[in-house]
C-alpha cells in the first residue's frame, strides 16, 4: 500500500516533521481499524487492540519512499497471520491480510463514492443498518490524519496485490483512490456521525510535552498553546492541544527539556482530528524522574 501526499504546488518531496509523524500513526490506525472491522464489524471500535490487529502491525514493514511528491509505503506478507475474520468476500475464504486490505480498499471506495455522488446522508443511514459495515469511525479518523491544513493536500492510495492470491477484477486499481483535499472535512463529519455520542467527561491523563507554542507576555513570562502526547486507556497515544497559564507553561517547558519527564493533566479531551483539543483544564502537574527530582 502506498499513500501519496499530493499538493497543487508540487513541492520537493519534503513534509513538515509533525505531519510526517502523523502519517505513520495514521497508517497504523488505518490498518488496525480495518483489521478490527474484519474481525468484529461495527460502526465504532472502542479499542483498536485486538490481538490479531496488533500482530498485523508487527508483521507490516515500512518501505523505502518513492519519487513523486511524498509517498509512504507499507507492506505485509499475505500469509503473515493464520486467522480468519467474520467478513467474507465473494464467498471465498481469503487470507486474513487480504481481507484487511480489501476491507480498507472497499470501505474507502464507498466513502469517496458517497461524497462524489452527494449521497453521504443516505449512505450513512444505510451503513448504520448493515450488520457488517466496512467503514468505522476509527477508519475515518485515521484518514483525516493524512491531511495537513497548511499544505492543503490531497491523498492518493495505491494498492499492489500479492500474486499468491488472485484478486477480483473489480478490485484491480487502474488508477489510485484519490481523496481530494475538500473531502477530509466531509470524512470528519462521517466520523462524528458513526461514533457514539460522548459527553466529553473530565479525565486524567499522563503524557509528554511534544511542542511549545506559547508567546511572551508583557510580564516577561510565556504562556499559551502546548502540544502533548497523551497515553489513553486503550494503550494508544493521541496528540492534544492545551492552552496553559504562565505557571503551568513553566512546568511544561521543564518537562520538555528534562529526559524521562512526564506531565499529569486533568481536563476534557474533545474528539476530532489530531491534535485534539483539551478544554476545562483543572490540573497540570510535572512528573520528574527520581534523578532529576533529586
Amino acid at each position: 500500500m502506498r499513500f501519496r501526499i499530493y499538493t497543487e504546488q508540487g513541492g520537493n518531496g519534503s513534509l513538515p516533521l509533525g505531519f510526517a509523524a502523523l502519517l505513520v500513526t495514521g497508517t497504523e490506525q488505518l490498518l488496525k481499524a480495518a483489521a478490527c472491522t474484519v474481525l468484529r464489524p461495527r460502526l465504532h471500535h472502542p479499542r483498536l487492540a485486538l490481538t490479531e490487529a496488533l500482530q498485523l502491525i508487527e508483521k507490516t514493514k515500512f518501505g523505502q519512499t518513492e519519487t513523486g511528491s511524498f509517498i509512504l509505503k507499507v507492506s505485509c506478507p499475505i500469509h503473515a497471520l493464520d486467522t480468519q475474520g467474520t467478513i467474507h468476500f465473494d464467498e471465498k475464504s481469503l487470507p486474513f491480510v487480504r481481507q484487511v486490505t480489501l476491507t480498507l480498499k472497499r470501505g474507502i471506495e464507498q466513502l469517496i463514492g458517497a461524497i462524489e455522488n452527494d449521497t453521504l446522508d443516505r449512505w450513512i443511514e444505510e451503513l448504520k443498518k448493515t450488520e457488517t459495515p466496512l467503514v468505522s469511525s476509527n477508519l475515518c479518523e485515521a484518514v483525516t490524519q493524512f491531511h495537513d491544513e497548511g499544505l492543503d493536500n490531497a491523498l492518493d492510495l495505491f494498492i499492489d496485490w500479492s500474486t499468491l492470491e488472485p484478486v477480483d477484477q473489480k478490485d484491480c486499481l487502474k488508477k489510485p483512490l484519490r481523496i481530494q483535499r475538500d473531502y477530509f472535512g466531509r470524512i470528519e463529519e462521517v466520523r462524528r456521525e458513526l461514533r457514539p455520542v460522548s459527553d466529553h467527561t473530565t479525565d486524567t491523563f499522563i503524557g509528554t510535552v511534544e511542542r511549545l507554542c506559547g508567546e511572551m507576555g508583557e510580564d516577561g513570562q510565556r504562556s499559551g498553546e502546548v502540544i502533548l502526547a497523551l497515553l489513553l486507556r486503550e494503550g494508544e497515544t493521541t496528540q492534544a492541544r492545551v492552552t496553559l497559564s504562565a505557571e503551568d507553561y513553566e512546568k511544561a517547558d521543564r518537562a520538555h527539556m528534562t529526559e524521562g519527564a512526564y506531565v499529569e493533566v486533568t481536563g476534557k479531551l474533545q474528539q476530532g482530528r489530531q491534535p485534539r483539543t483539551m478544554t476545562a483544564l483543572s490540573r497540570f502537574e510535572l512528573l520528574l524522574p527520581k534523578a532529576a527530582a533529586a
